[in-house]
């Protein structure tokens, strides 16, 4: 869906939910009347928004990246420890950073409009054919609501691999398991793993077998390890095991 389309539809969405009183057209200016005098300032709101989405997700990017290293550190001291640190946090900061970019263009076009602002309002309003300042709070609220929910579900998902045990937590925190490496029936890899719709993909993955029958494979963990960086963990827990690893063609 392209941009321009996703905006009609979101148009036509505040349409129906936020219709303009009956006779509002009508109950004061015009929309011809007002155009010459607030058409560049809506240009102004409209550029504020857009150029200040990037930068505050940027800035809500590096809050919440601070953030879930700050809950990773209550982990240390960690010989390996596995957690998504900035993908997880990329749909949050892009919604945040959104929210208080059109938040700061309305206290912008606030503050310079002064008393004009009502006439604004209506001129906006009479643009979008909805009330444009109904949104806002239940909009903000969602918006909040969708980050929280992406933030507790990823900043508790991790693999802790220390000298003497190995913990793993999952989505939401709502599992945690605490392995000893005696624990370890199986340590397997291959080039190879075979994807759930039955292909096969060329990319090095590793299994860890529990004796409570337990799996954890690298195909499924938070965070991404490069390949070297990858080979030195399970080298780790191959001499923490006391157990070499199976090497296969083919991971299914």
């Amino acid at each position: 869906m392209s941009g321009a389309a996703g905006g009609a539809i979101a148009n036509k969405l505040l349409r129906w939910l936020y219709p303009l009183p009956a006779g509002y057209a009508e109950s004061g200016p015009t929309l011809d009347e007002l155009r010459p005098k607030y058409r560049k300032w809506y240009g102004l709101q409209l550029l504020i928004i857009f150029a200040g989405w990037p930068l505050f997700g940027a800035v809500w990017w590096w809050l919440l990246q601070e953030l879930s290293l700050g809950n990773a550190r209550r982990f240390e001291p960690a010989v390996f420890h596995l957690y998504d640190a900035k993908v997880a946090i990329v749909i949050p900061a892009i919604f945040l950073g959104l929210v208080a970019s059109t938040v700061a263009a309305e206290y912008v076009i606030r503050a310079l409009l002064k008393e004009r602002h009502a006439e604004y309002v209506r001129f906006a309003n009479l643009v979008q054919q909805s009330d444009t300042q109904k949104p806002a709070k239940p909009v903000i609220l969602v918006v909040l609501a969708i980050s929280l929910i992406v933030l507790l579900a990823f900043l508790n998902w991790r693999a802790v691999f220390t000298q003497d045990e190995i913990f793993f937590q999952s989505r939401f925190g709502l599992s945690n398991v605490r392995q000893q490496y005696s624990d370890i029936i199986d340590l397997r890899s291959a080039p190879q793993v075979r994807a759930p719709n039955g292909k096969l993909v060329d990319r090095r993955e590793y299994i860890v077998e529990f004796n409570d029958g337990t799996i954890w494979s690298t195909n499924q963990h938070p965070g991404k390890l490069d390949d070297l960086r990858m080979q030195k963990l399970f080298q780790f827990i191959s001499a923490r095991a006391n157990m070499p690893i199976r090497e296969l063609k083919i991971l299914e």
